[in-house]
């Protein structure tokens, strides 16, 4: 006679639960961690690939001007010197305008020029003084004396006549145009000079030049003549943007003859290298080291930049050092946080992003090689269906045991992290309901045990 309990057995046999094993587990972490790290790596890289591109920054200048020559060296020294930079000579009508409108990075700007407030220095490039050259006993001595006096600006230009009429209102004189003479060139200055002994010659002339004893074609080689002290100096100095108080020693320039024969009270003004405060700070201050550091390669003897000195760091300075200028001035030090926090800053939601992928990809992985709930659930579905036609007590034990170990295979695979949790509601319903089925079929069979022995009986 057949073996219904064995063929019953049989019926729920499966295959075995596979499972992950410890070590390979281990070797899939390390693997995906080595990737997420990997991952981020490459992701700062290419963010510093970014960022250590070279930037190229557009310098306006006045075509033809000495800051155009400036500009030119200053291009071809960052060619030779770092690869970060590039720099744009890009000649205009009006380099202050152009900067303003955005149409350029950098700019060689005079401190009265009307900068936009984002305007940061760089270096000083230059210093400008304003000289004024009287008839030897004919200086003004106060902003009265120049009333009647005619003013021979002897540098052209509508910065230095703006400056001129400027000073003029401070000290509260018209500023009429008869009051102004500008001659074309130094041969009309020194004759518009000599027309009148109370003439005054006022220029704005770069340092560079002064110290070469030699301004205005000779005109101060002329024992006729003399340096006047610009009157009231120190109030002027308060009142015009720009402008600042200088005193020049005797003989700084010229010994022989002795220029200016005493000490002189007069103004100046800076040329600065101007860039945004936008601009990188690693760039504003590899620029700013490119120029302080490389001074003999860029001046032009002379005539422009002979003593190019660092911009005023200071948080009350006319105008605002770039904060990577004032970095590299102030010798600030830089920690790893300082340097690469950008880096950081970018490639952490990179390397978070490719971690998260990778735990839920090993998640996958791991799901993919493991049983899921839905699987029990077959099993017990399978049981359900026999259970319901057992015919004996027997294959209902038998169907309790086999649930048992479904439940507790289940349990272990929980436990060990390799059974994925999707379909457990599923597997909870089929397995309650699977016992209910098996309650009631042990009840059915109880009752129709004593029936079928008393048919028997009559029988």
């Amino acid at each position: 006679m057949e073996d219904k309990g064995a063929g019953w057995e049989a019926t729920l046999e499966r295959a075995p639960v596979r499972r992950v094993t410890i070590f390979r587990r281990v070797l899939l972490w390390l693997a995906f961690v080595a990737l997420s790290v990997l991952a981020a790596l490459l992701a700062i890289k290419a963010e510093r690939m970014w960022f250590d591109q070279a930037k190229v920054l557009k310098f306006c200048v006045s075509r033809g001007g000495v800051d155009q020559r400036f500009a030119e060296r200053l291009q071809q020294l960052v060619v030779n010197r770092t690869s970060r930079i590039r720099i744009a000579v890009t000649p205009v009508q009006d380099p202050v305008a152009a900067f303003d409108h955005h149409e350029c990075d950098l700019l060689a700007a005079r401190s009265d020029a009307k900068l936009p407030a984002t305007a940061r220095a760089l270096a000083i490039l230059e210093k400008e003084i304003v000289v004024v050259i009287a008839h030897r006993g004919k200086a003004a001595d106060n902003a009265a004396a120049l009333r009647n006096r005619k003013l021979i600006l002897a540098t052209p230009g509508a910065a230095n006549e703006a400056l001129l009429r400027g000073i003029l209102a401070a000290y509260g004189l018209p500023q009429a145009d008869r009051r102004l003479v500008i001659p074309p060139d130094p041969a009309g200055v020194q004759a518009a000079f000599r027309t009148g002994p109370a003439n005054l010659v006022i220029a704005v002339v770069a340092q560079s030049k002064l110290l070469q004893g030699n301004l205005l074609g000779g005109l101060t080689q002329d024992n006729k003549v003399s340096f006047a002290d610009v009157p009231d100096a120190a109030a002027l100095a308060k009142k015009l943007k720009g402008l600042t108080e200088e005193t020049v020693e005797k003989g700084l320039f010229s010994a022989a003859p002795l220029l200016p024969a005493d000490d002189l009270s007069t103004l100046s003004l800076e040329v600065r290298l101007v860039t945004r405060g936008n601009l990188r700070d690693a760039l504003g201050a590899e620029l700013t080291r490119l120029v302080l550091e490389n001074k003999g390669d860029l001046a032009i003897n002379g005539e422009f930049a002979d003593a190019i000195a660092p911009p005023d760091t200071d948080k009350s300075a006319p105008m605002l050092a770039h904060r990577g200028a004032a970095q590299y001035v102030d010798d600030d030090e830089k920690t790893f946080i300082d340097l690469y926090g950008d880096y950081l800053y970018l490639g952490a939601p990179v390397a978070g992003a490719v971690g998260s992928f990778t735990i839920w990809l090993f998640g996958r992985w791991t799901r993919g090689s493991a049983p899921s709930a839905g699987d029990f659930t077959q099993e017990v579905l399978e049981i359900a269906v026999r259970v319901r036609r057992a015919p004996r007590v027997e294959d209902l034990d038998a169907a309790d045991e086999s649930l048992d170990r479904i439940l507790h295979e289940l349990l272990e695979a929980l436990r060990a992290k390799t059974l994925s949790a999707e379909g457990l509601d599923v597997f909870r319903l089929a397995f309650e309901q699977t016992r209910e089925w098996i309650r009631e079929r042990r009840h059915f069979l109880a009752r129709r045990e004593p029936e079928k022995a008393s048919a028997e009986n009559l029988l």
